[in-house]
């Protein structure tokens, strides 16, 4: 008897997990609202250069009058010369309609320090991608529930701390590690683990629906709270309540059954059977799910040994990669799509989150497989629509309009997709090396998150009509390529999750568990009822296996 046999008799998505799924669904509200402040604080923040009145004194002998003021430069009059000059500003004022307080009015990151924005953007997913690094790596040596309690204990006290920054490089490593303690993927994989075959979708795809109720949320805080600081504290105190989850978050039986730890194992069925009120199956042996207990290196190290397995992996990181690059592409510059970026954000929100319930209701009827290489091929062809109307469009309004219709449709495929791809990516490969897995496919995915508003201003480097359009050429053929790719990874859909790398090279469906080959040089024995058996004596009559190379064993033998 599997485990998700054993889930099937307890419950598949009984008392039990539907506790455990609101324990895993709160921390996604806290990880949307700290991802995406800096749509709000970082992408602008109105300013021009700063003088006391008309009559100011420069470096030079004479006063001069202010002719004209921009956000960076102001140009001066000398009347005993008759000349102007164009000097660098060094103090701002900043417009305060939108924004009381931000980082930018802070810190001074306007001029030729505007590229700090991107930077301190960046730091949070750096984190992400140290955090994948350090902790998603060795959730398959220490558990899920350690990794998961770690990164939260990061996250609420470098969110808190981040109020009280008093300088930018205080900022940028408050929001780094911010980004480390955001290691959502070792709680999301606990979901995953401990509900059955059927429920698996709807534990991926809710966390992706909660993550979007986040940032609804979000837009409504930052439009009534316009000091960053105050704005900051609001989103991270909450936080502290999940320093509790060391007491109530469970360990995933999976993990414990993969290590050799029966009776931490037992304790956590118990609990299932008797919270969803049913009995543990009187066959099953749990010892039986104990064969392997290699922990660490030895345990990844067949992924590599196989060239089938590694070339899925290397698939599933540029999967990973390129869905990161497409959404993190789009969220930090929805302020690029005119028109108010509250409205805007909250519209990408809803869209977001329409996208995931269309996801869980396609998922179980068409497949992880189908739906993923559907999802990147509708982002190719509006990143090719998107050019399109970059280059050939002249009417800015019709042109504006087709690019934030695109880029909506565009989030919607992309991030109902990054749902499906972590349920598709976690049931592919086994227990023993999943979370190294997911780690590295986040990694990837975070690589791709960094780099993503840098590939979107590649334009500013064309100096030509072209320049528009590039960003859209990049991310289109990005799209394309991973959606054909997908097409060679194998279909999850109803199958069990694999235990080991045994486990991932032989079928694992119900079905393909009933038959057993016979090999040519063996004989069988003709009966009216075939029974399963461990030796197969001589025939009477001398049919021999080739007659009958398979024999189906149902339910009743």
């Amino acid at each position: 008897m599997t485990f998700d046999d054993v889930i099937k008799e307890l419950g598949e998505f009984g008392p039990y997990q539907r506790r455990l799924m609101a324990l895993v669904l709160f921390p996604q509200i806290l990880f949307a609202l700290q991802q995406m402040v800096p749509v709000f604080i970082l992408s602008e923040h109105s300013h021009r250069c700063r003088v006391n009145n008309e009559n100011v004194t420069t470096n030079l002998s004479s006063p001069a009058i202010v002719q004209s003021v921009s956000s960076c430069d102001v140009t001066l009059y000398y009347n005993d010369t008759n000349t102007t000059q164009t000097e660098t500003c060094s103090s701002w004022t900043y417009n305060t309609d939108r924004l009381t307080s931000s980082p930018i009015s802070d810190f001074g990151l306007v001029c030729k320090d505007k590229i700090l924005r991107t930077h301190a953007s960046m730091a949070f997913l750096g984190g992400n991608l140290a955090g994948a690094l350090v902790l998603g790596a060795v959730g398959d040596t220490f558990g899920r529930k350690p990794v998961a309690c770690f990164s939260i204990f990061f996250l609420v006290f470098s969110s808190i701390a981040c109020t009280w920054s008093n300088n930018f490089y205080m900022y940028v490593i408050m929001r780094f590690l911010s980004g480390t303690g955001s290691n959502i993927a070792g709680i999301k994989i606990i979901a995953i683990e401990m509900v059955g075959p059927s429920w698996r979708a709807l534990a991926g795809i809710s966390t992706e629906v909660i993550f979007c109720v986040g940032e609804v949320i979000l837009c409504g805080l930052a439009y009534f709270i316009r000091d960053w600081r105050c704005l900051q504290l609001v989103i991270s105190a909450p936080g502290v309540i999940l320093l509790l989850y060391w007491f109530v978050l469970p360990e995933s039986t999976r993990w414990l059954l993969s290590r050799g730890k029966l009776e931490e194992a037992n304790e956590t069925l118990r609990k299932i059977a008797k919270m969803n009120k049913r009995q543990l199956p009187k066959d099953f042996d749990i010892k039986r799910t104990n064969e392997k207990k290699n922990v660490g290196i030895r345990e990844i190290a067949p992924l590599f040994r196989s060239r089938k397995h590694l070339i899925r992996w290397l698939i599933n990181m540029f999967l990973w990669f390129v869905l990161a690059t497409s959404y993190y592409g789009l969220t930090f510059h929805v302020g690029t799509l005119g028109g108010n970026v509250y409205l805007n954000f909250l519209i990408f929100a809803v869209v977001e989150s329409a996208g995931a319930f269309v996801t869980l209701y396609l998922n179980n009827r068409f497949g992880r497989k189908l739906l993923n290489s559907v999802a990147l091929l509708l982002t190719f062809l509006l990143s090719v629509l998107s050019m399109v109307a970059s280059l050939y469009v002249k009417d800015e309004t019709t042109r504006r309009w087709i690019l934030m219709g695109s880029a909506t449709v565009g989030r919607m495929s992309v991030s109902g997709d990054f749902a499906n791809v972590f349920i598709f990516t976690s049931e592919m490969f086994p227990t023993s090396i999943r979370s190294f897995v997911v780690a590295t496919a986040n990694v990837s995915g975070m690589i791709g998150a960094t780099v993503a508003p840098y590939i979107a201003d590649l334009g500013n480097l064309v100096d030509t009509r072209f320049e528009t359009a590039l960003p859209y050429v990049i991310f289109g053929v990005l799209a394309l390529i991973a959606g054909l790719l997908s097409l060679a990874l194998p279909e999850t859909l109803h199958k069990q999750l694999p235990e080991d790398m045994k486990d991932v090279n032989v079928s694992v469906t119900k079905a393909s568990k009933r038959f057993t080959t016979i090999q040519p040089s063996d004989t069988i024995q003709p009966c009216d009822t075939i029974q399963p058996c461990d030796t197969i004596q001589p025939s009477t009559n001398g049919t021999t296996a080739t007659e009958l190379r398979m024999v189906h064993f149902d339910s009743k033998g």
